[in-house]
């Protein structure tokens, strides 16, 4: 079971020239979540695979409306199956990947949620070489999902087309409290959009230093 509360924001903050934001009346949200699902070791313990199916269900699920501000949603569901993978083919080597697909809908208006990819796939790579120096590559694709224009009046729906993300890090212990690092975020240097009209960075890269004491 879950719960969450309505912020200060989303219960009070003043409205604009393009309609209403904060409204006082809202509901906290709850929700009931249940999965179901197996595990399967093979290869002499050195992989793994587990699939498992999932349903959640909310009530007063907060979310946002142009032209009403904050409102709570009656009842809504995501419910979907997501599929694990691990194996260490070598010493020193490392693999894991999921892939999820995913139903998310309002249930009074029978349409699909904001935001919820139907389909999303991680994988990352693990690789220990030389002497305590490590490099490690993830890849993540996020799918179609379902988001609002609200530049235009009135607001329309719009479709953000999916992405992929390549991302890495190589780290050095230099001993047991002090490691260097580098590390590079979209290597591919994907456009994208999280929330329609909001850029996201390009390619970066960033070195550092970490100290345990």
């Amino acid at each position: 079971t879950g719960f969450k509360s309505p912020s200060l924001y989303q219960l009070y903050a003043p409205g604009t020239y393009f309609g209403p934001i904060g409204n006082s009346s809202l509901r906290p949200e709850k929700s009931l979540g249940w999965d179901i699902g197996f595990e399967q070791p093979f290869l002499v313990q050195r992989a793994r695979l587990g699939i498992t199916y999932f349903c959640n269900e909310f009530k007063n699920l907060i979310s946002y409306d142009s032209t009403q501000g904050y409102i709570n949603i009656g009842k809504a569901e995501s419910r979907g199956v997501e599929v694990e993978f691990e194996a260490q083919p070598s010493e020193g080597i490392s693999l894991k990947a999921a892939y999820t697909r995913l139903e998310a809908r309002d249930k009074i208006q029978d349409t699909d949620l904001l935001r919820r990819p139907k389909a999303t796939l991680c994988a990352a790579l693990s690789y220990a070489f030389i002497d305590k120096s490590t490099l490690s590559l993830s890849f993540n694709y996020i799918g179609k999902r379902k988001d609002i224009d609200y530049a235009t009046w009135p607001a329309r729906d719009v479709i953000l087309p999916g992405y992929s993300l390549l991302n890495g890090i190589i780290s050095c212990d230099l001993n047991p409290n002090i490691e260097l690092f580098v590390r590079l975020d979209n290597i591919l240097d994907a456009r994208y959009e999280m929330i329609y009209g909001y850029g996201a960075l390009g390619f970066s890269a960033q070195a550092g230093v970490k100290l345990s004491l």
